[in-house]
């Protein structure tokens, strides 16, 4: 198995399967189990390749459509049609209380290249967010450079130092929850094999007694 591999699995699967992984290539346990969202989105990837491209092949003709090279209620429709259909797909993967977050990471892919090669690969971990783009009308206004404003961009930069400080507590949680898992499973084994022992020696004792 590779480590791309492991985004494919079942989700219950992933953790247990990085860790035998881990024990040949060290470096894979810092990969981290996917959310829901993510691993649905990694699904759509991996299974319904067809479905995704047709999504963000009519998310690009939207973009031009509203930059003047198309007709934008033709080409909104259509990239509404291909969202809608995914999302259906997904939900097979991550039931309906994920939709949004499974939504906002193909919306997050429609209007940045960059995330739409991420969701492509399909090994997400945690889902996308839009960047900030209300919608796929960022593609109409990304010409527009406004005005600068200091104190706000130094909101923003503390606003994203927060978020990474947050996303990285979490995955030394979700790190340390795998390593408590996986401590507790050697304990059950341990503790299994130790019942045996004793249930092998009581009926040695009743042999001896019953000699």
């Amino acid at each position: 198995m590779e480590p791309d591999d492991l985004y494919g699995l079942p989700l219950e699967e992933f953790t247990a399967a990085r860790n035998a992984l881990a024990k040949e290539r060290p470096e894979v346990k810092a990969l981290r189990k996917p959310s829901i969202a993510a691993w649905a989105v990694n699904q759509l990837a991996r299974r319904h390749r067809n479905e995704l491209e047709a999504f963000l092949a009519a998310a690009a003709r939207l973009r031009d459509a509203q930059l003047g090279e198309g007709d934008v209620a033709e080409a909104t429709r259509a990239e509404r049609e291909a969202l809608r259909r995914l999302l259906q797909i997904a939900g097979e993967y991550s039931g309906a209380a994920q939709a949004e977050r499974v939504r906002q990471t193909l919306q997050a892919a429609a209007v940045d290249d960059e995330a739409a090669e991420q969701v492509r690969a399909g090994r997400l971990e945690r889902e996308l967010e839009p960047a900030g783009f209300g919608s796929l009308l960022a593609g109409a206004t990304a010409r527009r450079r406004p005005k600068r404003d200091p104190a706000r961009e130094r909101r923003i930069a503390e606003a994203e130092a927060a978020e990474r400080d947050a996303r990285d507590a979490l995955a030394r949680a979700e790190r340390a929850e795998d390593a408590a898992h996986d401590a507790w499973r050697e304990a059950r084994t341990a503790a299994d094999d130790a019942k045996r022992r004793v249930d092998e020696a009581a009926r040695r004792v009743r042999d001896v007694r019953n000699g």
